[in-house]
């Protein structure tokens, strides 16, 4: 998801997990992207149904801590309604699309893509501030999540021809599906095909890892990246995820 200060991936705070007596729990904790005042909870197991307990239990333990926010990453609308009955409400709602994986795309990227190698990330984490503003870009923590978020994963930028970064992206596979995990482009280099160059190779490199579908998430609100991925050949699922916060002062009054 968010920028002001870049924190690296090496200082982040462990991740906290929601305490689970019998099983594994379905809710961890970290912190927001740039603001470790902000508490982030993210599901496990992204397929995984929520458990009200395991939920319930994490915004304990984030409270206990004294963020001064606690927010969620993408939840499918019935973990969010588990959310809202607790006192939650909803700041963002993203459009889920989808990409059959039967083809590749016959397009080559316009521009030089290569590894985006950790020492990128703090560069790619000042284009996705640029792209997103603070409240929604990636730090260097962020973007190393997102690499390890799956089994398997590709981290690419696109490059000038003075190496300086125009863009990036990361994808990953678990079993048959792929994930767009990240896209960032510089506003100053948007509307030249650097986006469509990045979504293309990551389904491509999804496709050849053996996924058989693509998944990628973005705002509702954000018609500019839904237009990329309905070129890309995505379709909107219909699936809407959310994005919630929970406010101290607000549960008081």
């Amino acid at each position: 998801m968010t920028k002001p200060a870049v924190n690296p991936a090496d200082e982040r705070p462990s991740l906290l997990v929601a305490p689970s007596v019998t099983r594994r729990p379905s809710i961890k904790i970290g912190h927001w992207p740039n603001d470790p005042t902000v508490a982030l909870l993210t599901t496990v197991d992204y397929d995984a149904e929520v458990d009200a307990n395991d939920l319930a239990s994490a915004v304990d333990r984030a409270c206990s801590m004294r963020h001064r926010l606690i927010r969620t990453g993408a939840l499918h609308s019935s973990a969010a309604d588990l959310a809202i009955e607790i006192g939650f409400s909803r700041i963002d709602e993203l459009m889920l699309l989808e990409r059959s994986l039967d083809r590749e795309p016959s397009r080559r990227s316009m521009h030089r893509l290569r590894p985006l190698r950790r020492r990128h990330y703090r560069d790619a984490s000042m284009i996705d501030l640029a792209a997103f503003g603070p409240r929604w870009a990636n730090d260097v923590a962020a973007i190393a999540d997102a690499c390890n978020a799956t089994p398997r994963s590709r981290a690419v930028r696109a490059s000038s021809r003075t190496n300086a970064v125009l863009g990036y992206a990361v994808s990953g596979v678990s079993h048959s599906t792929g994930y767009l995990q990240r896209l960032a482009v510089d506003p100053r280099h948007q509307r030249q095909r650097v986006g469509i160059g990045l979504v293309d190779d990551g389904v491509r490199w999804m496709r050849r890892q053996g996924a058989e579908r693509a998944l990628v998430n973005t705002s509702v609100h954000n018609d500019a990246a839904i237009a990329l991925y309905l070129a890309a050949g995505f379709a909107d699922t219909g699936d809407r995820l959310h994005v919630l916060e929970w406010d101290h002062k607000r549960q008081r009054q």
